[in-house]
C-alpha cells in the first residue's frame, strides 16, 4: 500500500516496500522497485559510498554521503541499481522508495 505523505510542485507517493534498509559492512545492492523515480537515502553508523554505474564502491571510492544526517534525495535513472558499502563497519543504508507525478 502507498501513501502521500509530501505535496511540493509534484506530489511524492512512496513505491512498493515502505523502506529497504541493509548494514553496509560489505556491498549492498538496492534494485528500485518498478516505478520509482526518487530514492531517499538515510545513512546511519557510518559514512557510505554509493555507485550507480554498477561497479562495487570501496571505502575511498564512490559518492560519499555522511552518516546521521537528513536522507538525501537522489532521482532515479531507469534500469538503476544504486551499490553501497560503509566507509567503516557497523553502517546501514535505509532507502525509501517515491515516485513523483
Amino acid at each position: 500500500m502507498s501513501s502521500q505523505f509530501i505535496q511540493t510542485q509534484f506530489t511524492v507517493q512512496t513505491v512498493g516496500t515502505i523502506a529497504a534498509r541493509a548494514g553496509i559492512d560489505t556491498v549492498a545492492t538496492f534494485t528500485p522497485p518498478n516505478l520509482a523515480s526518487i530514492a531517499f537515502i538515510c545513512v546511519e553508523g557510518q559514512a557510505a559510498r554509493l555507485t550507480f554505474d554498477g561497479t562495487n564502491p570501496t571505502a575511498t571510492q564512490g559518492l560519499r554521503l555522511p552518516a546521521n544526517l537528513a536522507p538525501f534525495r537522489i532521482d532515479l535513472a531507469p534500469n538503476i541499481a544504486i551499490k553501497a558499502i560503509g566507509e567503516a563497519a557497523g553502517g546501514f543504508l535505509t532507502i525509501l522508495w517515491a515516485r513523483a507525478f
